[in-house]
């Protein structure tokens, strides 16, 4: 059995959707050993553009997915959830995830832009002390 969840989320930068990707196993055995469960959806049933080409990046594992277009397929272990962010692809290098909240930068980016002339990325987010903070950035090849 799987599930699947969509929320989009913002900040003051930018807009993007993260996707909770259940894998429920077999509900009614305590000792259940299912394997694991490819999880699909397409983008359109997520109110997205299908023509666009999305980042994909899994929360839990650190995992970058790559492109997604049309459809995200996601592996998932049994009685587990992969929470994957997509945001559009920019042809610049982009803020991608934050391992501070399952929302991926929702709740604690204040500001991140691109800031073209300069080829720099600039960001601002509220911290918290003692947390290992750890922030993944896309670079477009070339």
């Amino acid at each position: 059995s799987a599930g699947i969840l969509h929320r989009s989320v913002s900040n003051r930068s930018e807009a993007w959707h993260v996707v909770g990707l259940f894998n429920w196993g077999e509900l009614n055995d305590e000792n259940d050993s299912s394997p694991s469960k490819d999880i699909a959806v397409r983008v359109e049933k997520l109110g997205l553009n299908d023509e666009q080409t999305y980042l994909a990046y899994e929360f839990w594992s650190r995992k970058f997915l790559g492109t997604v277009r049309r459809k995200l397929s996601v592996e998932v272990p049994s009685h587990q959830v992969a929470v994957v962010p997509l945001k559009p692809r920019r042809d610049h290098p982009q803020f991608l995830s934050r391992n501070r909240h399952i929302s991926q930068g929702a709740t604690d980016i204040v500001r991140i832009r691109w800031a073209a002339p300069i080829k720099t990325l600039r960001g601002l987010s509220a911290v918290v002390e003692g947390f290992h903070h750890r922030y993944t950035i896309a670079i477009p090849r070339g």
